[in-house]
């Protein structure tokens, strides 16, 4: 991958979401500008790359659309009914250090492939470990009967498909 100097922000999301892009095609996943969306009878499974406003930093997104709660194909990751960031603080604690340092491109214009390779290795396994916990309503309900009060953002009507009582 030879990368260019563009003058906008996000400068390096293209040559980053190219990176991802063989590791979920090969998954199934489509790809629609920067979201990947992988649909199976249950749900649908979201990737997206968010890029920082403020600067050259970039967020690694996960959702699961159920399809008894909407009629969405390739929904939006913030219309998941569950969703989160990866790596998230409780769960991948001791990558989540690493991944800030390797998903902040500001000021970093050498070893740019190094650094999206070694950032695309480290996310794209979190990414799968995250759908194989949250990816359809039997393995959310086991995760969740494990959660006292979730840190990410569930859907109130994910409690009763899953067949759990609301958190207070």
């Amino acid at each position: 991958m030879a990368l260019t100097n563009e003058l906008d922000m996000a400068r390096y999301k293209k040559f980053l979401l190219d990176a991802f892009k063989p590791h979920f095609k090969e998954q199934g996943f489509k790809k629609k500008n920067a979201t990947w969306h992988l649909g199976t009878p249950e749900a649908v499974h979201v990737f997206n790359v968010q890029t920082s406003q403020w600067s050259e930093s970039y967020y690694f997104n996960v959702g699961v659309y159920f399809r008894a709660l909407g009629p969405l194909d390739s929904p939006a990751e913030w219309q998941c009914h569950i969703r989160d960031r990866i790596p998230d603080e409780k769960s991948y604690r001791d990558m989540l250090r690493r991944a800030n340092g390797l998903s902040n491109f500001e000021d970093v214009e050498s070893c740019v492939e190094e650094r999206i390779s070694e950032l695309t290795n480290l996310i794209y396994p979190l990414v799968l470990d995250w759908f194989s916990r949250f990816g359809n309503a039997a393995s959310a309900k086991k995760e969740l009967a494990q959660i006292r009060r979730p840190w990410f953002t569930v859907s109130n009507t994910v409690w009763p498909l899953i067949g759990l009582s609301l958190p207070k």
